[in-house]
């Protein structure tokens, strides 16, 4: 599992790569994260639910989720579906 070493040295990076930060890493209720703004505007989070690191941290990724704004959810939602995609939500 990801732990809280990698998120940091992760939005580390990104920050000194010119990200800004939107929600600095931090503990939460549900594990550890925070979130920042790529220079051309993409939005990322950086989490885990991890609250403790057991190891060094090893920047691996082990899954990432991909959220989508959309003007028309219901346009978008098809399209994935009709390239094959499973979509969970509309």
């Amino acid at each position: 599992m990801p732990q809280p070493g990698t998120v940091s040295a992760l939005i580390g990076d990104a920050l000194k790569a010119g990200a800004t930060a939107l929600k600095p890493v931090a503990k939460s209720f549900w594990g550890y994260g925070g979130v920042v703004q790529a220079p051309d505007g993409t939005i990322w989070k950086v989490a885990t639910a991890a609250k403790k690191d057991t190891g060094p941290a090893t920047r691996q990724i082990d899954q990432f989720v991909l959220l989508l704004g959309a003007a028309d959810v219901a346009a978008s939602r098809r399209f994935y579906q009709d390239h094959g995609l499973a979509v969970a939500k509309s």
